[in-house]
């Protein structure tokens, strides 16, 4: 007697029903589960990781901002700021410190100014004759014959007159007042642009300009504006 179909079917259907319940499908789902989970958990990792790098490096540009407290010297050491041979006192710090010196005399007659006339220097008072021209054949001399440049900026409102300065500078080429400021006017190359054709020959040649002697001082009877206190190695005379 033949066997029952019934039985074929059952053998068919066990035979259908062991690989859906087979590792290969359900463990491969798993795995695949499981490495997006690790995955997940790594790239979490790293991105949190990266989040702490960032605000490492933006504290790390954070500087505390330090208070700029100016020198006091007496009248008889001005002198050292004209010719500072960098080996003792204020000449010392201001070489160490690689600014122009910023003088703030609070003395009752302003009598650095007096001092400074009798001296062999190039003085500019920003007020009447500070124009681009005049500014221009002062600094180049200033440069050529190794003398000091003091700007006397007796005013008031000092933000305006030092940003008249500054604008006056930047009118005889732009850039002068950075190329003063970071000492780079005592370069030939920078130096030389200030000669105009129409100057005496013996400032064509930036070759013999005395450079090394040069000076850049800025004198006042007030305050000065916290920018410049930055910029420059202030200095007051009592």
């Amino acid at each position: 007697m033949p066997p029952k179909p019934a039985a074929r079917g059952g053998a068919a259907k066990t035979v259908t029903k062991t690989p859906a319940k087979s590792g290969a499908s359900k463990s491969g789902a798993t795995g695949t589960k499981t490495g997006a989970k690790t995955g997940g958990t790594a790239s979490k990792g790293a991105t949190k990781g990266t989040d702490i790098k960032k605000v490492e490096d933006e504290m790390a540009k954070v500087s505390i901002k330090q208070i700029v407290v100016p020198e006091n010297i007496k009248l008889k050491d001005v002198a050292g700021l004209l010719t500072p041979d960098g080996s003792e006192g204020i000449g010392k710090k201001i070489k160490d410190s690689n600014k122009w010196p910023f003088l703030i005399d609070h003395t009752d007659g302003y009598n650095s100014q007096t001092f400074f006339k009798y001296r062999d220097v190039n003085m500019l008072s920003v007020f009447p004759e500070f124009h681009k021209e005049t500014l221009r054949k002062a600094l180049m001399g200033a440069l050529r014959f190794g003398k000091p440049l003091i700007i006397d900026v007796k005013q008031p409102d000092q933000s305006t007159v030092m940003d008249r300065v500054r604008d006056t500078c930047n009118d005889i080429y732009n850039g002068l007042w950075d190329d003063i400021m970071d000492r780079s006017i005592l370069d030939f190359e920078k130096c030389g642009k200030l000669y105009q054709p129409s100057d005496d020959l013996e400032y064509k040649n930036s070759y013999d300009y005395r450079v090394s002697d040069f000076q850049f001082i800025v004198l006042t009877n007030v305050d000065p504006p916290s920018s410049a206190m930055d910029s420059f190695f202030p200095v007051t005379v009592e």
